[in-house]
C-alpha cells in the first residue's frame, strides 16, 4: 500500500480551524453525499483483480467563499492487465473558472487497502482540510 497522504501539506491556518467552522465554509452536505457514494459504489463496483470501469463522484462548489469549483474523487485500476490488483484513489479540484486543476493521489493499493482507507473514521475530515487548503492555495496565487 502506498499512501500519499504525506504530500498534503496543510498550512498553520486551515489546521487549526475546527471541523464545525469548515462544514460551514464548505458545501458540506453535497461533499458528504460525494463521500457516501464514493464508498458505496468502490465497495459494490470494484473489483479484486482485472480493470473495472473507473469510479468518478464529482460534486460543484456553489459557495462563494471558497476557491473551488468542482471537485471530484476517482477509483481506478494503475494497469489493463487481467491480474493487475493495485487500484489508485485521486482527488481533483480545480478553481471556479475550471482553467487551474490540482489532482492528488491519496492512496495506491488492492480493493482491501482503498476500502478501508475509505472508511477511515478521519478519512472526511482529512479530505475537507484537503479541500481548504487548495482553496488557499489558488487564493494565495490569485487563481480563479
Amino acid at each position: 500500500m502506498v499512501n500519499f497522504e504525506g504530500k498534503i501539506q496543510l498550512n498553520n491556518k486551515i489546521t487549526q480551524i475546527p471541523l464545525n467552522k469548515l462544514e460551514k465554509i464548505l458545501p458540506a452536505e453535497k461533499i458528504d453525499l460525494m463521500l457516501k457514494k464514493i464508498k458505496a459504489r468502490a465497495d459494490f463496483e470494484m473489483t479484486d483483480t482485472g480493470t473495472f470501469q473507473p469510479i468518478k463522484e464529482a460534486v460543484k462548489n456553489t459557495k462563494p467563499v471558497i476557491e473551488l469549483g468542482d471537485i471530484s474523487l476517482s477509483i481506478k485500476s494503475t494497469s489493463n492487465l487481467n491480474n493487475c490488483k493495485e487500484r489508485i484513489l485521486e482527488a481533483a479540484v480545480s478553481t471556479k473558472s475550471g482553467q487551474y486543476t490540482i489532482e492528488q493521489p491519496l492512496i495506491q493499493g488492492n480493493r482491501e487497502e482503498i476500502i478501508k482507507y475509505l472508511n477511515d473514521e478521519k478519512f472526511d475530515e482529512n479530505f475537507k482540510r484537503f479541500l481548504m487548503d487548495c482553496s488557499d492555495n489558488f487564493e494565495k496565487k490569485g487563481l480563479e
